[in-house]
């Protein structure tokens, strides 16, 4: 049984193996530590200016507990879906949402109200109180 969840692991990794490079090396740049909460593993770094899933690897700048679960849950679960194609159809909407409602000040509901971060937290349980 341990091996088959060995090869299941590993089959995972490779699946979603660009995101999954580019977490460690952003763990690793970012000096972040391990965690887990309830059941979910993440890693936390101060200096990340803010939080990010990629692959099996969620990076979180705070311990808030949607948030964890909005990442290690909901974006993971993107992750495992899109596989290789995460980045593009899931990572590049939603950094580029997060930097313009940074650059433009817009609201926490219109940045959670748009895709992918309304499936993610669709995904992850999470509701907010301005989702219908």
């Amino acid at each position: 049984m341990k091996r088959l969840n060995n090869m299941k692991n590993f089959l995972l990794f490779i699946y979603q193996l660009p995101q999954n490079l580019l977490g460690l090396l952003l763990i690793k740049l970012y000096r972040a530590k391990e965690f887990e909460f309830q059941g979910l593993r993440y890693y936390f770094s101060e200096s990340i200016p803010g939080s990010i899933s990629l692959g099996k690897y969620s990076i979180l700048s705070n311990h808030n507990i949607i948030t964890i679960k909005h990442e290690a849950i909901g974006h993971a679960t993107q992750s495992r879906r899109w596989s290789w194609l995460y980045l593009i159809e899931i990572g590049l909407p939603s950094i580029t949402r997060n930097i313009y409602s940074r650059v433009f000040n817009k609201s926490a509901q219109w940045y959670y109200g748009g895709f992918p971060e309304k499936q993610a937290d669709r995904l992850a349980g999470i509701v907010r109180e301005w989702h219908n």
